[in-house]
């Protein structure tokens, strides 16, 4: 429906990356209860991992756009290294067509490939 990639390379890479997302997030919450002795210190420690992780994940806030300060943080997510994974899978050699209400006034596409998209947002 979004016109992406529909092969299935594509998709069994996209199954994989998702297995492995999982995979870490299951391994994240197995080490910190194993660290905590109460299950509730545990379950808040764990919903801050995953929140500063899911934040700093390349979807709310671009890669390229993050202060460098904040860099340390980005490298820790672990959604991060999936999505981004994920986005260049999708992204990658892709083609956009435009309508003809969405071209610029020189009569060009703004965005004409997801190479593009990915330099933009600091996939690379």
């Amino acid at each position: 429906m979004a016109g992406l990639h529909n092969d299935f390379v594509n998709f069994i890479t996209f199954l994989f990356l998702m297995i492995l997302c999982s995979t870490a997030a299951t391994s994240l919450a197995l080490m910190i209860a194993a660290y905590f002795k109460t299950s509730y210190m545990a379950l808040k420690v764990l919903c801050l991992c995953l929140e500063v992780c899911r934040l700093f994940g390349g979807f709310f806030l671009e890669p390229a756009k993050l202060p460098k300060y904040y860099s340390w943080l980005d490298s820790l997510s672990f959604y991060k290294y999936a999505f981004i994974s994920v986005a260049n899978n999708e992204y990658k050699n892709i083609v956009f067509t435009c309508k003809s209400t969405e071209m610029l006034s020189d009569g060009s596409c703004p965005i004409k490939d997801g190479n593009y998209i990915r330099y933009l947002r600091g996939y690379d």
